[in-house]
Protein backbone atom coordinates (compact mmCIF):
# COMPACT_ATOMS: atom_id res chain seq x y z
CA UNK A 1 0.00 0.00 0.00
CA UNK A 2 1.40 3.38 -1.06
CA UNK A 3 0.88 6.49 1.04
CA UNK A 4 1.59 9.74 -0.79
CA UNK A 5 2.87 12.78 1.10
CA UNK A 6 3.77 16.31 0.11
CA UNK A 7 4.96 19.43 1.86
CA UNK A 8 2.47 22.15 2.71
CA UNK A 9 4.34 24.58 0.48
CA UNK A 10 3.99 22.36 -2.59
CA UNK A 11 0.36 21.56 -1.84
CA UNK A 12 -0.46 25.24 -1.72
CA UNK A 13 1.52 25.93 -4.90
CA UNK A 14 -0.42 23.21 -6.75
CA UNK A 15 -3.74 24.53 -5.44
CA UNK A 16 -2.92 28.07 -6.61
CA UNK A 17 -1.90 26.79 -10.04
CA UNK A 18 -5.05 24.71 -10.38
CA UNK A 19 -7.34 27.58 -9.36
CA UNK A 20 -5.28 30.21 -11.23
CA UNK A 21 -4.83 32.51 -8.23
CA UNK A 22 -1.80 34.20 -6.68
CA UNK A 23 -2.88 33.98 -3.04
CA UNK A 24 -4.88 31.50 -0.99
CA UNK A 25 -7.92 33.05 0.74
CA UNK A 26 -8.39 32.65 4.49
CA UNK A 27 -11.12 30.05 4.12
CA UNK A 28 -8.82 28.09 1.81
CA UNK A 29 -6.01 28.09 4.38
CA UNK A 30 -8.42 26.84 7.04
CA UNK A 31 -9.58 24.09 4.69
CA UNK A 32 -5.99 22.95 4.16
CA UNK A 33 -5.40 22.75 7.90
CA UNK A 34 -8.58 20.74 8.47
CA UNK A 35 -7.76 18.33 5.66
CA UNK A 36 -4.22 17.87 6.96
CA UNK A 37 -5.49 17.03 10.44
CA UNK A 38 -8.08 14.60 9.07
CA UNK A 39 -5.44 12.99 6.87
CA UNK A 40 -3.10 12.44 9.83
CA UNK A 41 -5.91 10.79 11.80
CA UNK A 42 -6.75 8.57 8.83
CA UNK A 43 -3.13 7.46 8.44
CA UNK A 44 -2.87 6.49 12.11
CA UNK A 45 -6.13 4.54 11.96
CA UNK A 46 -5.02 2.79 8.78
CA UNK A 47 -1.70 1.74 10.34
CA UNK A 48 -3.51 0.29 13.35
CA UNK A 49 -5.84 -1.71 11.08
CA UNK A 50 -2.93 -3.06 9.03
CA UNK A 51 -1.21 -4.25 12.22
CA UNK A 52 -4.22 -6.43 13.05
CA UNK A 53 -4.18 -8.32 9.74
CA UNK A 54 -2.81 -11.86 9.65
CA UNK A 55 -1.41 -11.28 6.15
CA UNK A 56 1.28 -8.59 6.42
CA UNK A 57 0.82 -5.56 4.18
CA UNK A 58 3.70 -3.17 3.74
CA UNK A 59 3.02 0.55 3.84
CA UNK A 60 5.24 2.57 1.52
CA UNK A 61 5.43 6.31 2.12
CA UNK A 62 6.19 8.11 -1.13
CA UNK A 63 7.04 11.79 -1.18
CA UNK A 64 5.37 13.39 -4.19
CA UNK A 65 7.66 16.42 -3.80
CA UNK A 66 10.48 14.41 -5.38
CA UNK A 67 11.39 14.51 -9.05
CA UNK A 68 9.92 11.96 -11.42
CA UNK A 69 13.29 10.20 -11.64
CA UNK A 70 13.58 9.93 -7.84
CA UNK A 71 9.99 8.68 -7.59
CA UNK A 72 10.63 5.97 -10.19
CA UNK A 73 13.85 4.92 -8.42
CA UNK A 74 11.96 4.68 -5.13
CA UNK A 75 9.21 2.52 -6.64
CA UNK A 76 11.75 0.32 -8.39
CA UNK A 77 13.60 -0.28 -5.11
CA UNK A 78 10.38 -1.49 -3.49
CA UNK A 79 8.88 -3.57 -6.30
CA UNK A 80 11.73 -4.86 -8.47
CA UNK A 81 13.92 -7.77 -7.34
CA UNK A 82 17.66 -7.31 -7.02
CA UNK A 83 19.94 -9.05 -9.51
CA UNK A 84 22.91 -11.33 -8.84
CA UNK A 85 24.98 -11.85 -11.99
CA UNK A 86 26.46 -15.32 -12.46
CA UNK A 87 29.54 -15.69 -14.64
CA UNK A 88 31.48 -18.92 -15.02
CA UNK A 89 33.82 -20.88 -17.23
CA UNK A 90 31.98 -23.06 -19.69
CA UNK A 91 33.44 -26.30 -18.37
CA UNK A 92 31.73 -25.60 -15.05
CA UNK A 93 28.17 -26.75 -15.66
CA UNK A 94 26.20 -24.77 -13.11
CA UNK A 95 22.66 -24.94 -14.49
CA UNK A 96 21.51 -27.55 -11.96
CA UNK A 97 23.43 -25.83 -9.15
CA UNK A 98 21.79 -22.46 -9.84
CA UNK A 99 18.36 -24.08 -10.15
CA UNK A 100 18.73 -25.79 -6.78
CA UNK A 101 20.09 -22.61 -5.21
CA UNK A 102 17.12 -20.63 -6.49
CA UNK A 103 14.66 -23.17 -5.09
CA UNK A 104 16.37 -23.34 -1.69
CA UNK A 105 16.52 -19.58 -1.15
CA UNK A 106 13.35 -18.55 -3.06
CA UNK A 107 15.09 -16.87 -5.99
CA UNK A 108 14.40 -16.75 -9.71
CA UNK A 109 17.04 -18.35 -11.93
CA UNK A 110 17.30 -17.04 -15.50
CA UNK A 111 19.79 -18.17 -18.13
CA UNK A 112 19.83 -15.51 -20.85
CA UNK A 113 20.84 -17.75 -23.76
CA UNK A 114 18.41 -20.49 -22.72
CA UNK A 115 15.58 -17.94 -22.81
CA UNK A 116 16.73 -16.68 -26.21
CA UNK A 117 17.00 -20.23 -27.56
CA UNK A 118 13.49 -21.06 -26.35
CA UNK A 119 11.86 -18.11 -28.10
CA UNK A 120 13.74 -18.52 -31.37
CA UNK A 121 13.26 -22.30 -31.67
CA UNK A 122 9.60 -22.03 -30.63
CA UNK A 123 9.08 -19.18 -33.13
CA UNK A 124 7.38 -16.91 -30.61
CA UNK A 125 6.76 -13.18 -31.10
CA UNK A 126 9.89 -12.48 -29.04
CA UNK A 127 11.80 -14.97 -31.19
CA UNK A 128 10.86 -13.00 -34.31
CA UNK A 129 11.99 -9.75 -32.67
CA UNK A 130 15.31 -11.31 -31.76
CA UNK A 131 15.93 -12.59 -35.28
CA UNK A 132 15.39 -9.08 -36.64
CA UNK A 133 18.18 -7.69 -34.43
CA UNK A 134 20.57 -10.63 -34.71
CA UNK A 135 24.12 -10.10 -35.92
CA UNK A 136 26.25 -13.20 -35.54
CA UNK A 137 29.73 -12.65 -34.14
CA UNK A 138 32.68 -14.97 -33.60
CA UNK A 139 32.61 -16.20 -30.03
CA UNK A 140 35.23 -18.23 -28.21
CA UNK A 141 33.89 -20.41 -25.40
CA UNK A 142 37.37 -21.88 -24.70
CA UNK A 143 36.00 -25.25 -23.72
CA UNK A 144 36.00 -28.83 -24.86
CA UNK A 145 32.77 -29.77 -23.14
CA UNK A 146 29.48 -30.09 -24.98
CA UNK A 147 27.65 -26.81 -25.49
CA UNK A 148 24.46 -28.20 -23.99
CA UNK A 149 22.30 -25.11 -24.37
CA UNK A 150 23.83 -23.76 -27.61
CA UNK A 151 25.41 -20.67 -26.06
CA UNK A 152 27.64 -20.46 -29.13
CA UNK A 153 24.55 -19.70 -31.24
CA UNK A 154 22.17 -18.03 -28.80
CA UNK A 155 24.47 -15.94 -26.59
CA UNK A 156 23.09 -12.41 -25.95
CA UNK A 157 26.21 -10.95 -27.63
CA UNK A 158 24.68 -11.87 -31.01
CA UNK A 159 21.59 -9.70 -30.48
CA UNK A 160 20.63 -6.11 -29.78
CA UNK A 161 21.35 -5.65 -26.09
CA UNK A 162 18.29 -3.55 -25.24
CA UNK A 163 15.96 -6.10 -26.88
CA UNK A 164 17.53 -8.90 -24.84
CA UNK A 165 17.19 -6.96 -21.59
CA UNK A 166 13.55 -6.15 -22.34
CA UNK A 167 12.93 -9.87 -22.90
CA UNK A 168 14.60 -10.73 -19.60
CA UNK A 169 12.51 -8.14 -17.78
CA UNK A 170 9.27 -9.53 -19.19
CA UNK A 171 10.33 -13.10 -18.36
CA UNK A 172 11.13 -12.15 -14.77
CA UNK A 173 7.84 -10.29 -14.37
CA UNK A 174 5.96 -13.38 -15.52
CA UNK A 175 7.76 -15.59 -12.99
CA UNK A 176 7.96 -13.13 -10.09
CA UNK A 177 5.84 -13.78 -7.00
CA UNK A 178 7.55 -13.18 -3.65
CA UNK A 179 11.18 -13.50 -4.78
CA UNK A 180 13.58 -10.70 -3.86
CA UNK A 181 16.60 -11.92 -5.87
CA UNK A 182 17.21 -13.02 -9.45
CA UNK A 183 20.16 -15.19 -10.44
CA UNK A 184 20.97 -13.99 -13.96
CA UNK A 185 23.42 -16.09 -15.95
CA UNK A 186 24.75 -15.57 -19.47
CA UNK A 187 25.06 -11.77 -19.54
CA UNK A 188 28.20 -9.59 -19.57
CA UNK A 189 30.05 -12.00 -21.83
CA UNK A 190 31.51 -9.58 -24.36
CA UNK A 191 35.04 -10.70 -23.44
CA UNK A 192 34.21 -14.07 -25.01
CA UNK A 193 34.00 -12.38 -28.40
CA UNK A 194 37.03 -13.02 -30.61
CA UNK A 195 37.07 -9.64 -32.35
CA UNK A 196 38.38 -6.61 -30.48
CA UNK A 197 35.94 -4.32 -32.32
CA UNK A 198 33.04 -6.56 -31.28
CA UNK A 199 34.21 -6.44 -27.66
CA UNK A 200 34.31 -2.64 -27.72
CA UNK A 201 30.87 -2.46 -29.32
CA UNK A 202 29.23 -4.25 -26.37
CA UNK A 203 30.68 -2.37 -23.41
CA UNK A 204 30.24 -3.96 -20.00
CA UNK A 205 29.22 -0.66 -18.41
CA UNK A 206 26.42 -0.18 -20.96
CA UNK A 207 25.19 -3.69 -20.23
CA UNK A 208 25.24 -3.17 -16.46
CA UNK A 209 23.37 0.12 -16.76
CA UNK A 210 20.67 -1.42 -18.95
CA UNK A 211 20.19 -4.30 -16.51
CA UNK A 212 19.83 -1.88 -13.60
CA UNK A 213 17.46 0.33 -15.58
CA UNK A 214 15.08 -2.37 -16.85
CA UNK A 215 15.56 -5.45 -14.65
CA UNK A 216 16.67 -4.42 -11.18
CA UNK A 217 19.51 -3.19 -9.02
CA UNK A 218 22.63 -5.36 -9.26
CA UNK A 219 23.23 -6.60 -5.73
CA UNK A 220 26.32 -8.68 -6.47
CA UNK A 221 28.15 -11.03 -8.80
CA UNK A 222 29.20 -14.66 -8.64
CA UNK A 223 32.35 -15.54 -10.59
CA UNK A 224 33.25 -19.20 -10.94
CA UNK A 225 36.55 -19.92 -12.66
CA UNK A 226 39.67 -21.99 -12.12
CA UNK A 227 42.11 -19.08 -12.11
CA UNK A 228 41.92 -15.99 -9.93
CA UNK A 229 40.95 -12.83 -11.80
CA UNK A 230 42.98 -9.79 -10.77
CA UNK A 231 40.96 -6.88 -9.40
CA UNK A 232 43.47 -4.37 -10.78
CA UNK A 233 46.27 -4.27 -13.34
CA UNK A 234 49.73 -5.08 -12.17
CA UNK A 235 52.58 -2.75 -13.09
CA UNK A 236 54.14 -5.32 -15.42
CA UNK A 237 50.91 -5.50 -17.46
CA UNK A 238 50.67 -1.76 -18.02
CA UNK A 239 51.88 -0.46 -21.38
CA UNK A 240 52.78 3.21 -21.54
CA UNK A 241 52.50 5.13 -24.80
CA UNK A 242 55.23 7.74 -25.35
CA UNK A 243 54.48 10.79 -27.46
CA UNK A 244 57.18 12.89 -29.06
Amino acid sequence: MISLTASEKNIQARWKKKNEVDEIPEEGAAEFANKQAADNVLREELKKELDTLTTPIKMIELESDSSLESTIDCLRSHFLPKVVLVNHEKRLGIDTTCSNLAIKFNMIYISAYQIIKHHITQQTAWGQKLLLVQRAKDINLTTQVRDEFNEQEFSPVHFDLETVVQLLRETIQEKLTTQKLVLLEGMCNSLKLKGTDDQLEVRLMDELQLIEKHVGEIAGTIGLQFAEVASKLEEKDIKWEQFN
